[in-house]
């Protein structure tokens, strides 16, 4: 499970991360379809029954969720391209590694991706 969201998340981030979200966007659309009606579970529902008791389900399921109601921003043909957005601040990956990992050792019945989320 904790794989999933690892892939999930390194999937939704960096370059072409756009083109990634309307690929798996299309793709739960298409299965939620191609579903419907038929006693085959949707890879969210099969996460759902799979792992209900780990508290790092919901937090996958929502992020999947989220991606599939999501919709691109709209582009009039004539548009021109947006200028390239400023660069964020620099976040120190580690910094928000300890605080997941300072929150576990006092809670370490929540799991990593529950943490993050609720950092989120």
């Amino acid at each position: 499970l904790l794989r999933a969201m690892d892939v999930l998340r390194r999937l939704l981030e960096g370059d072409a991360a756009d083109t990634r979200a309307a690929f798996l966007r299309n793709y739960l659309r298409w299965e939620e379809e191609a579903c419907r009606g038929s006693s085959h579970p949707t890879f969210p529902e099969a996460l759902e029954e799979q792992f209900q008791e780990y508290p790092q389900c919901d937090y996958l399921v929502e992020m999947l969720s989220n991606c599939s109601r999501s919709e691109p921003p709209a582009t009039s043909p004539d548009a021109l391209p947006a200028p390239p957005p400023a660069p964020a601040p620099p976040v120190a990956a580690p910094d928000v590694e300890d605080l997941i990992d300072r929150v576990r050792t006092v809670l370490p019945h929540l799991g990593e991706g529950y943490v993050e989320a609720a950092l989120a």
